[in-house]
């Protein structure tokens, strides 16, 4: 990480959560990214490909396919691969979530419910076909990356899908832990605070 020192790095937008990841990993290896490197945002996973082959930026960081993209194109090297859950810090991160307004949780419990199963419906379906079934629908927003690389990232992904859409204290504590240390938030909030499970199937 020590060698992003006076690089061009981008996420995809500035305050975005892959810009987020690059702000963590930099400050983590000590660099100050406000001095030490140029951040900026550059666009969606495609836009980012096409700039490391051009070299309008020297790393970028987003979710999988985009960086096994790059690797197959022979033109990137990942550094590291939270998809593959090589990096603990991101072993049950938070990244598929329901949030709603407290208030309107109590209001209108069963469209809360409906679209708890809904998603759970489609976790499920992940989880159960091949991952090669999931790539028709990734084609109309990934149509140039190899129908290869959206599989393997397919199957990266349900690594991290919990088949009954509970939300550990682990990954609450572990997200909290992140947002903690790019100052996205001041202290930690406690689990019963921030998390309810009742909306899920019995």
């Amino acid at each position: 990480m020590k060698a992003l020192k006076g690089l061009k790095l981008s996420g995809v937008a500035v305050g975005s959560f892959s810009y987020q990841v690059m702000l963590y990993y930099l400050q983590k290896a000590g660099i100050d990214p406000q001095k030490d490197v140029q951040l900026i945002g550059i666009g969606s996973g495609p836009a980012m490909v096409l700039a490391l082959e051009q070299r309008k930026i020297d790393a970028f960081a987003t979710g999988t396919p985009i960086p096994d993209a790059a690797v197959a194109r022979g033109i990137g090297v990942m550094i590291v691969d939270n998809a593959a859950g090589e990096d603990p810090d991101f072993a049950e991160f938070m990244m598929n979530a329901v949030i709603v307004h407290p208030e309107y949780a109590r209001q209108n419990p069963e469209t809360v419910r409906k679209m708890v199963r809904a998603l759970l419906k489609a976790s499920g379906w992940l989880l159960d076909h091949p991952a090669e079934a999931a790539v028709p629908s990734m084609k109309p927003f990934l149509g140039r990356v190899e129908d290869k690389v959206l599989a393997d990232g397919v199957e990266k992904v349900r690594q991290g899908i919990p088949r009954d859409g509970r939300i550990t204290p682990r990954a609450v504590e572990l997200t909290e832990s992140f947002m903690l240390k790019i100052g996205a938030i001041k202290t930690k909030i406690p689990y019963e605070k921030l998390v309810t499970n009742d909306f899920l199937p019995k």
